[in-house]
C-alpha cells in the first residue's frame, strides 16, 4: 500500500485518472456522485440518466445493478472522490482554484492552514508574524504527486464549524470533534478513539478485504473462461451431432427416404433445443458473472485507491460502503445442470433412432417414442471408441438388412463392445479385426471361431453378417440334432 505521502506510479497514477472517468460522458468528474454498486459518475450525466424513470427501476450504467435514490442525485456525494477530482486537477493545473478568502485564483497553499490563497491574501498571511512557522507551498510544488496528500485538510465538524473532524465514536459510527465529544459523545456510555488510530485500523481491514476481492474477481474470471470453453464445446458436439445425423441420413435415404427425413428433423431439432437450451444457460451464467465481477472490481478499484490515495477521514467515510457492498453479498449459483445428452450421440445411436423398429417403419408403422427412447439410452454404446462405433454402425445395417435386429453390451470381464442376438448368441471380436475373424459365443459357453471363405473379394463385414445369420437360423447343435456339449474352439 503507498503511504499519503509516497510518490505515485505511472501505474497508480493511470489508475487514479480511470477511477476519475465517468463512464458516461468519458470525462474527468464534474461534480462526481457514486451509486451504491460504487461506480461513479458527473451530477449532470447521472441526473439525466435517471430522468423521467421510476426510482425502482434505476440500474447502474455500468454493471446494471438495481438501485434507488430516495435522498435523489444530491444524496450521493462521494467525498473521497470529489478530493481525488481536485488533486487530479493541481496536479495536471487545468483548473483554477479559488482564493479561501476572495475567490481571486489561487497561487498557493498554506499547509498548515489548509487554506488557498490568491497572491495578495498569500502576502498578508505571510507577512503576518504568527504564521512564521506555516509550511507554504506554490501551485506548481502542489502539483506534484508527493505533495498530493498536503491539498487535502480535514474537514470541519458540521455542529461546530471551527473544530475539525479528529474524533470517531465507535458508539454511533460517526466522526466528531473534541466539543462533540465533550457534549454529546460522553464516556463511559459512547466509545470515542483519535481518528488516526481508527483509520489505521480500518486501513488494515480494508487491505485484507481487498486481497479476498481480488481473489475472488480471479476465481470468477477462470469460471468465465470455463464456462465459455464449456459453450465451444456445446458448439462442437451439435456440429458433429448434425454432421453424423445427416451422414445417416445420405446413407439410408435410398430405402426409406420419407420416413428418415422426418426422424432427421427431429433429431436434429432435438439437438438444436438442447444446444439452444444449455447455451442459453451458459451464456446467463456468463453474464452473471461478469455483471458480479464489474460489482466486485468497482469494489476492489475503490479499496485499493482508498489505500493509495486517501486520507483517515475519507478511509473511515468510505469504509462501510465498500465492505457492506450489498452488489456483491451474494454470489452466483449454480441451479441447472446441462443435459448434453442428444448432442453427444454416436453414428450408432443416430442409426438406432433414425432406423428403429425398421420392420414397423417398412410397413407404414411408426416406432413410438418410448421405443426409440429406450433403443439409445444405453451407456454401452456412448463408451465405444470411434473405429468401434464405425464397425459396429456397419455391421448393424448388413443385419437389418437380412431381417435381425441385434443389440449392443459390453462384456462385463474384458469390456469389449459385443453384438447380442435372441437366444442368448454373442458376437466376440478379436482386437485385431478383421485380420482375425470373430468368434460366436453360445448360450452354453461354446465358441465357434468363424473361418474366411474362399471368396477373398468378399467384404469382411458381410461376410461376417452372411456366416453369422446362417449359424443363428441353422445352429450347430440343432443341425447335428444334439447339443455342442460345451466343446470350445470349432471352426464355423
Amino acid at each position: 500500500m503507498a503511504s499519503a505521502g509516497s510518490m505515485p506510479s505511472t501505474d497508480q497514477r493511470q489508475d487514479l485518472k480511470s477511477l476519475l472517468e465517468c463512464s458516461i460522458c468519458l470525462e474527468t468528474f464534474d461534480d462526481p456522485r457514486t451509486l451504491p454498486c460504487l461506480h461513479s459518475f458527473c451530477k449532470n450525466c447521472l441526473e439525466n440518466f435517471v430522468e423521467g424513470k421510476p426510482n425502482d427501476e434505476l440500474n447502474c450504467p455500468v454493471c446494471r445493478w438495481n438501485f434507488t435514490l430516495n435522498e435523489g442525485v444530491a444524496g450521493t456525494k462521494n467525498h473521497f472522490i470529489c478530493n481525488m477530482v481536485e488533486v487530479l486537477s493541481i496536479q495536471h493545473q487545468n483548473k483554477c482554484i479559488p482564493c479561501s478568502h476572495c475567490e481571486q485564483p489561487s497561487v498557493g497553499r498554506c499547509v498548515t492552514c489548509e487554506l488557498f490563497m490568491c497572491e495578495k491574501c498569500l502576502k498578508f498571511h505571510n507577512d503576518y508574524p504568527g504564521f512564521k512557522d506555516h509550511v507554504v507551498l506554490t501551485m506548481e510544488e502542489l502539483s506534484k504527486p508527493e505533495n498530493q496528500s498536503k491539498i487535502k485538510g480535514k474537514s470541519c465538524c458540521k455542529k461546530h464549524p471551527s473544530k475539525k473532524l479528529k474524533l470517531y465514536c465507535e458508539t454511533c459510527d460517526e466522526l466528531i470533534c473534541t466539543y462533540c465529544m465533550s457534549f454529546e459523545h460522553v464516556r463511559p456510555d459512547h466509545v470515542c478513539s483519535p481518528l488516526e488510530e481508527i483509520a489505521e485500523r480500518k486501513r488494515k481491514e480494508l487491505k485484507t478485504k481487498c486481497a479476498i476481492l481480488q481473489r475472488t474477481v480471479a476465481d470468477k474470471n477462470k469460471e468465465i473462461q470455463s464456462l465459455k470453453k464449456d459453450i465451444e464445446s456445446l458448439n462442437n458436439k451439435f456440429d458433429k451431432a448434425q454432421r453424423l445425423t445427416n451422414e445417416r441420413k445420405e446413407q439410408l435415404l435410398g430405402r426409406l427416404q420419407a420416413k428418415l427425413q422426418k426422424k432427421t428433423n427431429l433429431v436434429i431439432e432435438d439437438a438444436r433445443q438442447i444446444f439452444d437450451h444449455n447455451t442459453g444457460i451458459l451464456e446467463q451464467r456468463i453474464h452473471q458473472r461478469e455483471t458480479f465481477v464489474n460489482r466486485v472490481k468497482a469494489s476492489t478499484d475503490m479499496a485499493r485507491s482508498l489505500l493509495e490515495n486517501a486520507n483517515d477521514e475519507e478511509i473511515v467515510r468510505s469504509y462501510q460502503s465498500v465492505v457492506n457492498n450489498d452488489a456483491i453479498e451474494n454470489d452466483v449459483e449454480e441451479n441447472e445442470k446441462n443435459d448434453d445428452t442428444v448432442l453427444s450421440l454416436s453414428s450408432d445411436e443416430i442409426d438406432t433412432m433414425l432406423l428403429a423398429e425398421i420392420k414397423d417403419l417398412v410397413q407404414n408403422k411408426d416406432a413410438s417414442p418410448q421405443q426409440v427412447e429406450k433403443a439409445v439410452t444405453s451407456e454401452e454404446f456412448w463408451n465405444s471408441s470411434e473405429e468401434e462405433m464405425e464397425r459396429f454402425q456397419l455391421l448393424f445395417q448388413y443385419f437389418q438388412a437380412d431381417g435381425i435386429t441385434p443389440y449392443m453390451s459390453r462384456d462385463t470381464v474384458t469390456r469389449d463392445m459385443q453384438f447380442g442376438f435372441s437366444g442368448g448368441y454373442f458376437l466376440d471380436f478379436p482386437d485385431n479385426f478383421p485380420k482375425k475373424m470373430p468368434t460366436i459365443r453360445a448360450p452354453d459357453g461354446s465358441r465357434y471361431e468363424l473361418t474366411r471363405g474362399s471368396n477373398r473379394d468378399e467384404d469382411v463385414c458381410q461376410m461376417v453378417v452372411r456366416i453369422v445369420v446362417e449359424f443363428l437360423r441353422n445352429p450347430p447343435a440343432r443341425r447335428r440334432g444334439g447339443r455342442t456339449g460345451g466343446r470350445r474352439g470349432n471352426n464355423y
